[in-house]
């Protein structure tokens, strides 16, 4: 924007200065904005109480009616173009989703991906919007928006917020609907089940069987002709249906799923911050946002912290966007200070007044994002798909020679085409298989589910049964999440245990007095923290809310604190005003705040720091000693500091450093003279600015959480080993720490590096390489790493990676692929998603995980647990064999149901199994016998096998094709003839006979008597009689046989 079109005048606020366009032209516009969005407000309003609940649909503030008619407008506009369509025509809707569907396969299908939208088209779209439609509120400032959505924000410091009141959050839910988007057009069930039918084999079987009931009405009237017509339609509803009743069941599974993991808002409301679920939300909700929270609408920054939002799912912008409480551009896109419904929140965090709900929002509103989409086939059913393709063109193939060569040899065309093109085509495509495939998979997914593994990918399952190695992540996942505080060091002091305070009746208040380290410690710890409260439902009480390692810290030190001073830690907290804060992430390894300390008179701010202890120690000059004199940190202090550190990590313990630093002058001061001030401190800290790296900070001592293993890992990873899954710990801890919890947990069992040069007395550099068999690597290392390296790496049996970052678990997960493995990653975190999607199976966390790993994920572990995923593997690979054995089952009676025909086509040998009876095969005997596999339990071995190799062992391949086809199936096939022909000889009746029939008897019309080389004569009806018995037979014997072979 030119300076020459817009001035900017200056308004106070928390963070600073709030910049809002003045010029004479946006002054008017937005006035004129505000007065007409009231006016609109108070016209919905009054629409809603008059209206049903189907006109009041799922918009938010602004009537709907005339959201819809915008658009048509814009519709207008673009003269026609693609993807411009009226939400409010269901019938046009309904039209494109059925014709999606009707060009599309046969079988269910599963997820569903919107189109992506360009940020120009966005930025097009938002300027054609009419004025009352437009974004404005980027450009109010704080009581303006205040004002305007009748919501409470505390100006000076907006984290003192009240927001709405209950009262007016319910009135206005009540008024103008939840916040939901306006679901796509969805095909009637009816209509979903016609669809069925325009599958091009169904079709085909449809036209064979009209053709077979007009061949009955054509002399001689062959009946048989009539009942394979009325057989050939039975079979093509009962496919469809089975068929339809699977895809309906897809879409009511995926629904079930997505309620499992319902999605909640930290919503202040009277003061009071309680989780809301997304949909309660209303325009004025005040939110609190951290990393990894999906915004649940669009909404307008208040307060910020170091954020970062990804847009990518509106804007198509890759690179996260660092937002701002200050409005950076007239144009919404570009404000930084509104982001929208559907983003994630990647770093930091802040505060947010809704200001769109459901249809009103951006991603609502554009009808390119939320209308039906194309959905795509499961890789699973896409193979099956092609195998079943492949067989029909076969089948085609067959069918027409049979024909051709049935006509030439003098067999009447219409007989030809019934008795040969048509039961060859029923015989070779097996019709039951896409719905023994489905059915399998809602199984298992509904398996799993009840042992807490949540697949948002039903194909997943198949792949999940071929994982050959699991990069799991420590905390949470391993461990209980469940971190207490083990113990506390000070520089110059002994260890003091969690435990000893209460056994030992140690007096706190004066340890502190004597040991100055040891307060100023408590103080840190007990400061820099993040944990809040907040209530899960409006009837509950506060409940602390943080990660593991906060909630741990922060028990402990609400026992401590009030033994120093005589105030509980929430006391103490609100006297020592937090002022700032950057929030821990695995990339820093650190959190940082700065505090008010002392009284108004004598008021004084300091930093704290806390984190990784050799992260944070980088950053310290000094330490504090029991006196409160700061020293230079030198070589006896590093010795002790490393003494106790090596002595805490080798006891699973997470080890966290603390240090401090007293600023000079207070921030507001730092920040008149130089308003970025806070910019260029958070440079320093992360080291971006190399010029001024951050040195001067005192170190204070360290504290130590213990995160016990759950109970069920260790047989967990012994199960993995068993079944030949490499299990790779991939955490952020210290070297030390990450490979004593592998050792606890029996993840490390063979001698590491270090533990070979210590058995031996040798420097660890000297160790043979192969003598080492398990190794840890610290995440410092990755990126120097050579090919060969990662070679002799991906060899070792037992792996473990430490003080990893988000960069360095795609890089872990991209080599391991790139080696052949077929990997599933664990992650929780929002910098691990993409890793998750890098990974053949992604795992999100479904207690602790983000909305980002969530989304990015393929899995959620509903309850956090390594375990789980052993239990789903177990389950893939149950699915896989299950499958395999359905499809040896199912092709297996294609050899005696093709064999007759072609010996009747080509030698005129009588026909084995008519039509009737190969329909009867296919849909009475074999279909719910084939399902029934899917039932089907484990075998005793399953997992001991090593996973397989998904190139060379597929679902269908040649050795399984030629077992049922030429093993089994002609097994089956000769018992059946041997039994077809001791019909016909306990009649009399040779080989010799029969080959010389030349399809003029034993048929369903024969030309007339039959006269056997024995001498016996057989009227027509005696060849009826005997072909009857000798089909039935055949078709016993197929029954039986089946049924020994599904045993």
């Amino acid at each position: 924007m030119d300076s020459k079109d817009t001035k900017y005048s200056e308004v106070s606020n928390t963070k600073g200065l709030e910049i809002i366009p003045t010029s004479d032209g946006i002054e008017l516009g937005e006035s004129n904005a505000i007065d007409m969005r009231r006016a609109e407000s108070s016209a919905a309003i009054a629409a809603r109480r008059n209206a049903g609940p189907k006109e009041r649909g799922m918009s938010g503030v602004i009537n709907i009616q005339r959201r819809i008619s915008s658009q048509l407008g814009m519709a207008e506009k673009n003269d026609g173009q693609d993807g411009i369509i009226n939400p409010g025509d269901r019938k046009l809707s309904v039209g494109i989703a059925v014709q999606r569907r009707a060009s599309g396969s046969v079988l269910p299908t599963i997820a569903s991906q919107p189109r992506q939208i360009t940020k120009e088209e966005l930025t097009q779209k938002m300027e054609e919007q009419p004025e009352e439609m437009k974004y404005t509120e980027h450009q109010f400032d704080m009581p303006r928006l205040s004002e305007f959505f009748k919501t409470h924000i505390d100006v000076n410091s907006p984290k003192l917020s009240r927001g709405l009141t209950t009262i007016q959050a319910q009135e206005m839910l009540e008024q103008f609907g939840p916040n939901c988007l306006t679901p796509p057009a969805k095909i009637p069930l009816w209509l979903l089940f016609l669809i069925q039918f325009l599958n091009f084999f169904m079709l085909l079987l449809i036209a064979a069987g009209v053709i077979s009931i007009i061949a009955y009405a054509i002399p001689p009237n062959d009946p048989t002709n009539l009942y394979l017509g009325i057989l050939l339609l039975i079979v093509v509803f009962v496919t469809c249906y089975e068929t339809f009743s699977q895809e309906a069941k897809s879409d009511e599974l995926m629904e079930k799923f997505r309620a499992l993991v319902p999605e909640r808002a930290s919503v202040i409301r009277d003061g009071v911050t309680s989780l809301v679920p997304s949909e309660d939300l209303v325009v004025g909700d005040i939110i609190l946002l951290k990393s990894g929270d999906k915004i649940p609408a669009d909404c307008r920054l208040i307060h910020v912290e170091s954020m970062k939002v990804d847009q990518s799912m509106v804007t198509g912008e890759a690179e996260p966007v660092e937002s701002s409480v200050r409005c950076k551009d007239p144009n919404p896109l570009e404000a930084k200070n509104i982001i929208f419904n559907g983003s994630l929140v990647v770093d930091g965090s802040g505060l947010c007044v809704v200001i769109r709900t459901g249809d009103e929002t951006l991603i609502g509103s554009m009808v390119e994002l939320t209308g039906d989409t194309n959905k795509e086939a499961s890789t699973l059913k896409a193979d099956v798909e092609k195998f079943v393709i492949l067989l029909t063109k076969f089948a085609l193939a067959q069918a027409i020679l049979i024909f051709v060569v049935g006509v030439i040899r003098g067999i009447p065309p219409v007989e030809a085409f019934i008795q040969g093109f048509i039961i060859i085509l029923v015989a070779n495509v097996p019709q039951g298989l896409p719905s023994t495939i489905t059915a399998a998979l809602f199984i298992v997914s509904e398996r799993m589910r009840i042992q807490n593994v949540l697949v948002k990918k039903l194909d997943i399952i198949e792949t999940l049964g071929s994982c050959s190695l699991i990069c799991t992540d420590k905390t949470g996942t391993l461990t209980m999440n469940l971190m207490t505080v083990a113990n506390v060091w000070v520089p110059d002091q002994t260890i003091v245990g969690s435990d000893a305070i209460e056994e030992k009746d140690i007096n706190i208040a004066e340890s502190t007095k004597k040991y100055f380290s040891l307060f100023r410690l408590f103080e840190v710890a007990s400061l820099n923290s993040r944990v809040a409260f907040q209530k899960k439902s409006e009837d509950s009480a506060p409940e602390a809310v943080g990660d593991a390692t906060e909630l741990g810290l922060y028990r402990f030190f609400a026992e401590i604190i009030p033994k120093v001073h005589k105030v509980n830690l929430e006391e103490y907290r609100d006297t020592n005003t937090k002022l700032y804060e950057i929030p821990f992430n695995s990339e820093n390894k650190w959190q940082m705040s700065i505090h008010k300390e002392g009284s108004s008179k004598n008021e004084s701010n300091i930093l704290y720091l806390k984190g990784a202890p050799d992260v944070l120690l980088s950053k310290c000059s000094h330490y504090i000693d029991s006196n409160g004199n700061k020293k230079l940190i030198d070589d006896d202090f590093m010795k002790n500091y490393i003494s106790r550190y090596e002595g805490f990590g080798g006891n699973g313990e997470r080890v966290l450093g603390f240090a401090f630093k007293e600023l000079t002058h207070l921030l507001r001061e730092e920040q008149v003279r130089d308003p970025l001030y806070l910019e260029k401190l958070k440079d320093n800290l992360v080291g971006k600015n190399t010029q001024t790296p951050t040195r001067d900070l005192c170190f204070v001592g360290l504290v130590t959480l213990r995160d016990p293993p759950r109970a069920e890992v260790p047989q967990a990873v012994r199960d993995c080993h068993t079944a030949g899954v490499k299990v790779v710990m991939v955490t952020g801890d210290h070297p030390i720490t990450a490979g004593a919890i592998a050792r606890n947990i029996g993840l490390i069992t063979l001698p590491t590096r270090e533990d070979v040069a210590k058995e031996k007395g040798i420097h660890p550099n000297q160790v043979d390489e192969n003598d080492v068999k398990a190794v840890v690597v610290h995440g410092s290392t990755i990126p120097s790493m050579t090919d060969n390296d990662w070679s002799n790496l991906i060899g070792k049996k037992e792996i473990v990676f430490a003080r990893t970052s988000p960069e360095q678990k795609l890089i872990i997960v991209q080599k391991f692929t790139a080696a052949g493995n077929i990997v599933a990653m664990t992650g929780d975190g929002v910098n691990d998603s993409p890793a998750l999607k890098q990974a053949a199976i992604g795992v999100a966390m479904g207690k602790n995980g983000s909305d980002v790993a969530k989304e990015a994920a393929d899995l959620v572990l509903l309850d956090d647990n390594f375990a789980s995923i052993v239990v789903g593997i177990k389950e893939g690979r149950l699915l896989f064999a299950n499958l395999k054995k359905s499809i040896a089952y199912t092709l297996t009676h294609l050899t005696p149901e093709v064999i007759p025909v072609l010996l009747w086509a080509f030698i005129g040998f009588p026909q084995a199994l008519g039509g009737i009876l190969t329909l009867c095969i296919d849909l009475l005997t074999e279909l719910l016998p084939s399902m029934s596999l899917a039932y089907e339990q484990a075998e005793s071995d399953i997992m001991l096998v090593p996973p397989r190799n998904p190139k060379k062992d597929t679902l269908v391949t040649l050795p399984l094709m030629f077992y049922s086809y030429f093993v089994a199936g002609f097994i089956e096939t000769g018992i059946c003839y041997f039994v077809f022909y001791w019909v016909f000889k306990s009649y009399h009746i040779s080989f010799k006979d029969l080959a010389s029939t030349k399809n003029d008897y034993f048929n369903s019309l024969p030309k007339g008597d039959f006269e056997s080389d024995s001498g016996h004569t057989f009227t027509k009806d005696d060849q009826k009689h005997i072909l009857a018995i000798a089909q039935g037979s055949w078709y016993l014997m197929v029954v039986i046989g089946q049924a020994v072979h599904i045993w």
